[in-house]
Parts: structure tokens; sequence; C-alpha cells
């Protein structure tokens, strides 16, 4: 998926699934300090936040393991032209990735709304979906909510089934 890229290099490929998995903002993820990653919690400071509250993330066994296999000194994704700076962004990989996979509209971002709306198909609500997105509130998280129509079929028919055994059914001719 990442042809193209320096075969030498991780990080891109290693960023996208931290956030593609965490819900991890682009510049947080490009930031992430070893200090950050307690475990399996990372724990953004308050003036790396938009809300200017600590961020506070479960991290899955896999996204652990991962980040762990890396060296992070200071910085998980350091700069590729001075390791002692975190990378400032992966434009270049980035527009090589997604032009490869003919989906060039997309943008690091979206993997954030990706995250949302995976957990959402999987019955998390709004409210969980914002804590982990660290939101101050859930007006926020459900413009990151995406439902793919399929994914509402379901509920729909539930709806037509209650009906048809409270009223009956009565099939239109």
């Amino acid at each position: 998926a990442c042809a193209g890229l320096d075969p030498r290099s991780r990080d891109v490929p290693d960023i996208i699934q931290a956030m593609a998995l965490t819900g991890l903002r682009p510049g947080n993820a490009y930031q992430l300090q070893e200090d950050e990653v307690e475990e399996d919690i990372i724990r953004i400071p308050p003036q790396k936040m938009k809300s200017s509250r600590w961020g506070v993330i479960p991290v899955s066994g896999y996204v652990r393991l991962s980040l762990q296999a890396r060296t992070a000194a200071p910085y998980f994704f350091p700069s590729p032209q001075d390791q002692s700076k975190p990378r400032d962004n992966m434009r270049k990989a980035w527009r090589t990735i997604t032009q490869k996979a003919d989906i060039d509209w997309m943008q690091p971002y979206d993997l954030r709304h990706f995250f949302a709306s995976q957990l959402a198909k999987q019955g998390a609500t709004e409210q969980q979906i914002g804590r982990l997105l660290c939101h101050v509130s859930t007006s926020v998280t459900s413009r990151y909510v995406h439902q793919d129509i399929e994914d509402l079929r379901p509920f729909v028919e539930e709806l037509s089934d209650r009906f048809q055994k409270r009223v009956g059914t009565h099939v239109l001719s």
C-alpha cells in the first residue's frame, strides 16, 4: 500500500495506523513523545490539546506493540531532517499513498473521522466516541460519525418487524 515510499522508513505507515486506530489528531500523532505513552494509555498534555485539557486515550495492544517497536527519542515520529524535532507533516508521502490508492481526495484528518465512524458501527455511543476523541461536547462529535446507508438498514428492518408484530401484516396489492 505504501509503494513508492522510502522502504527504510516505516514512519508514514505507522503514523497512519496510529491515527486510524486511536483517533489522534495529525499534529498529536506527529509530535507523540515517549513520555506521553504509558503502557496502554496515551496522555497528551493540555498545551498540545485544542481543549486545553489533558487528552487521555486508551491504546490497543496492537498499537502499543507498534509504538514499542519504534525508537522514541524523544519523538516516536521524528523529523527526517532533524531527529531531535518532531515530524511536522507528511504531505508528500500522503499524496503518494492516496494517489496510488486512487483516494487522492482523502486527507490525514479523515483518519479521525474513520476512527469515530468505525466505533459507531461497533455500537459505541456519541458520548463514548467523544470521550475517545477528547471532545468537550457531543455536538462536535456528531460531525465525526458518518453512517453508511447500509449500516442503518438493520434499524429500519427492526422497526418494520416491531411494527408488523404490533399492528399485523398487511401487504398492499
